[in-house]
């Protein structure tokens, strides 16, 4: 049985599930997803290999710990950024801005995961990204609301739309592509695509 050094049972399963996502996360920026094994998270982790098994019963799960681990913090990020202003275009900016930095911060070896999982777990992994989704569409509602996007899209597929046009930058972003080029290039696209131009939308509260 493994030496608890936490003052705490939860403390130290909390510690234990930290250190085997921080390595999972090294370890897939240095060798890519087909090539980790839960031996070298261990090892690496300092964490024996039965013992892994009490959190993660295979590699997937452990990718799926991780991928919630990363929406986590980033959600976090986000927030932060956006308490800063109650302006739903700055609100805009800060998600498209942050979203592409994560993008550019991702490794190449790490963007196609879905594609190395069965359609199930894909799915799961995929449904990890719906908080940004719905922060999104809160985003939207609340332009439209304020008049300043406009009113006749769907804040639904307005949100899958703005991040399928972020998803264009993300292979540009991982490998290496300048970040403030890339807001350049999607941020007027996408603000031009949902913004309330003058004299539309006369039912819209306006701004103020």
């Amino acid at each position: 049985m493994p030496k608890i050094t936490s003052s705490s049972v939860a403390e130290h399963r909390t510690d234990v599930g930290q250190r085997l996502i921080r390595a999972f996360d090294e370890l897939l920026a240095e060798r890519g997803y087909e090539q980790v094994t839960l031996r070298d998270v261990g090892e690496r982790a300092q964490v024996s290999r039965s013992s892994i098994y009490n959190y993660h019963r295979d590699k997937t799960a452990l990718l799926l710990a991780w991928s919630h681990h990363q929406v986590e913090q980033y959600m976090r990020l986000l927030d932060r950024e956006l308490a800063a202003s109650d302006d739903p275009r700055e609100h805009l900016r800060i998600v498209v801005a942050t979203v592409l930095s994560e993008f550019a911060l991702t490794s190449s070896s790490a963007q196609s995961l879905a594609t190395a999982l069965p359609p199930e777990q894909r799915a799961a992994l995929i449904a990890h990204v719906n908080p940004i989704r719905d922060r999104l569409r809160e985003i939207i509602e609340h332009g439209i609301t304020r008049g300043a996007f406009r009113g006749d899209q769907d804040p639904d597929a307005t949100a899958d739309m703005v991040l399928a046009c972020l998803e264009t930058q993300r292979l540009r972003l991982t490998h290496g592509a300048e970040l403030a080029s890339a807001v350049r290039q999607v941020l007027p696209f996408i603000t031009r695509g949902i913004t309330r131009t003058e004299g539309s939308d006369p039912h819209a509260q306006p701004l103020g």
